[in-house]
C-alpha cells in the first residue's frame, strides 16, 4: 500500500507501478486480487492530511515550491491516485 502511495507521489505511471507492484507482491508470495484489494481498502485508513487555512497555503506557497514540499491537496491525490491503481490491478488479476 505504502508503495503504490510513494509511486503515485513520485508522479510514476500507472504500469511501472503495477510491475513494481506485482514484483513486491510476487517476491512475499501474495501476488492475488484479494491481496491487492486489501491493500487498496487500506490506502483509505491512512490519516487524510489536515486542512490548512487558505491564507497560509498562499503565504507558505513560494517556499513549499522552493523546497519540494507537498501540499495537503497532493497527498490526497497521491492516496486516491493509489487507491484507483490498486484496485484495477485486483481486477486485473481475477
Amino acid at each position: 500500500m505504502a508503495l503504490a502511495v510513494s509511486h503515485a507521489e513520485q508522479g510514476a505511471s500507472e504500469e511501472e507501478s503495477r510491475t513494481v507492484i506485482l514484483k513486491k507482491l510476487t517476491e512475499l508470495g501474495e501476488a492475488n486480487a484479494s491481496m491487492v484489494r486489501l491493500a487498496a481498502s487500506a490506502v483509505t485508513s491512512i490519516p487524510e492530511p489536515l486542512d490548512e487555512a487558505p491564507e497560509k497555503i498562499e503565504h507558505a506557497r513560494a517556499l513549499r515550491e522552493l523546497m519540494g514540499v507537498r501540499t495537503a491537496d497532493d497527498d490526497l491525490a497521491a492516496m486516491l491516485c493509489a487507491r484507483e491503481r490498486l484496485e484495477r490491478l485486483a481486477i486485473d488479476l481475477e
